[in-house]
């Protein structure tokens, strides 16, 4: 007879939004991109470049998530928002 498999308690991805950091919020890569005004995958490749916001690598290497520091999404913003417009 084939033995079950035991169930795995994981963090659901939405936890990652109560965690906090140093009395920082995290954020995962679903909220911070809806907060950058980009997509999941658009995050994920400035990461890898190294054009975007600093993320933090949490857990393991098979089963790590990356979150993101409010602060750090906000500072980002202001270092990269640029004026547009207005009345002359």
């Amino acid at each position: 007879m084939a033995r079950a498999k035991p169930k795995v308690s994981r963090t659901p991805k939405a936890a990652l939004a109560d965690l906090q950091l140093g009395g920082d919020r995290l954020l995962g890569t679903a909220s911070a991109a809806v907060r950058l005004g980009v997509s999941q995958k658009t995050l994920r490749q400035w990461r890898c470049e190294k054009r975007g916001p600093p993320g933090l690598k949490i857990g393991g290497s098979k089963q790590s998530r990356v979150a993101y520091r409010l602060s750090a999404l906000e500072s980002w913003i202001a270092k990269n928002a640029t004026e547009c417009g207005g009345a002359a």
